[in-house]
C-alpha cells in the first residue's frame, strides 16, 4: 500500500468543514471541496455521518433525490410527508436541507416549476 492510499484511508475522529480530504492528488478542506462541487458543507458532513465515503459525500450532486423531479406529487409519499410537517410552508433553508441543495438551487427549482405551470395554463387556454 502506497503512502497516498494510507492517507485516503485515514478517517478523523470527527469530520468538520476544516478537515482535510484528499481526492486524487489534491488535498483540500471539506468545505473547499463542497464549494468546488456546489454542495453545502452541512450536507456533505451529514452524508459522511450516514456512512458515505468522504470523496462521494463532497463530490456527488447536491440533488440526490432525483425521483422528486419525476414522481407525481400524488405518488410521492416523502413529499406529502414534508408538506404535512410544514402546514404553514417551509423556509428556503428547510427545503434546501431536505433536497440536499443550496438555497439558490431551491429558487431555481421554484422558478422552473412556475414556468411549467404558466406554460400549462397557456396551453389549456389555447
Amino acid at each position: 500500500m502506497s503512502a497516498a492510499e494510507q492517507i485516503d484511508l485515514f478517517e478523523p475522529v470527527e469530520w468538520t468543514g476544516r478537515t482535510n480530504l484528499r481526492i486524487g492528488a489534491t488535498t483540500l478542506r471539506v468545505a473547499r471541496w463542497c464549494s468546488i462541487f456546489g454542495l453545502r458543507t452541512e450536507v456533505a458532513l451529514r452524508r459522511i455521518a450516514d456512512g458515505w465515503p468522504p470523496h462521494d459525500a463532497v463530490s456527488q450532486p447536491g440533488h440526490v433525490r432525483t425521483h422528486w423531479d419525476v414522481t407525481p406529487y400524488a405518488e410521492d409519499r416523502e413529499a406529502q410527508r414534508f408538506v404535512r410537517e410544514h402546514p404553514q410552508g417551509a423556509t428556503l433553508e428547510e427545503i434546501a436541507e431536505v433536497l440536499g441543495v443550496t438555497k439558490q438551487h431551491v429558487l431555481n427549482i421554484e422558478k422552473d416549476a412556475l414556468i411549467s405551470v404558466e406554460l400549462a395554463l397557456v396551453e389549456e387556454d389555447s
